[in-house]
């Protein structure tokens, strides 16, 4: 899970100064509704994902005077084959 986290988190930080440089921009992640609603068994999943969603929000509130936007998505369960 820690990839779910640190790969975005250092992405987002290693493109945020070319953004605000050109006057703004917007990211957009998914996440997951376990982000929002901590689900039993899924707890490394679940922390990951609250912690994209935490990571956005004070994003967006540190830098929306300079343009800067930011989206997360997070879809509900979804059918798959893997477990």
């Amino acid at each position: 899970q820690k990839i779910d986290y640190l790969g975005t988190i250092a992405l987002s930080t290693a493109v945020l100064p070319t953004m605000i440089e050109q006057g703004g921009g917007q990211f957009i992640t998914v996440s997951s509704v376990a982000g929002k609603l901590g689900p039993p068994l899924q707890t490394a999943y679940s922390g990951a994902k609250f912690a994209l969603v935490g990571w956005f929000q004070a994003l967006d509130l540190e830098n929306h005077d300079k343009g800067i936007r930011c989206t997360t998505v997070c879809p509900g369960p979804v059918q798959t084959n893997s477990r």
